[in-house]
């Protein structure tokens, strides 16, 4: 009775295992998958902010007596953005006194 038992929960055991591994690698594609997304999702948004921002110093030239420090106050937010984007280190911001 008791042995049957140990066999059981032995059984039981080696069952759990092989669901928690089936779940770990479950985990590690749909975590993949979701950062797949996440880096497309940031190229877009990149594309779209470059393009406002280089729209931006397009801007300030055409109008650099009218609104100048609003565009520049723009271009710098804009900056921010994309060095958050690019994940720029304290250093690299310095470069762009972002």
């Amino acid at each position: 009775m008791l042995r049957s038992q140990v066999v059981e929960l032995q059984n039981t055991l080696s069952h759990k295992h092989v669901i928690e591994e089936s779940l770990k690698e479950e985990a590690k594609r749909t975590e993949v998958k979701l950062k797949g997304r996440k880096e497309g999702l940031n190229v877009e948004y990149l594309r779209n902010v470059m393009i406002k921002y280089l729209t931006e110093s397009e801007a300030i030239h055409k109008t650099w007596k009218m609104n100048s420090a609003v565009h520049v106050k723009e271009k710098r937010i804009l900056l921010q953005v994309i060095a958050t984007i690019l994940e720029f280190t304290k250093e690299e911001k310095k470069l762009f006194n972002v």
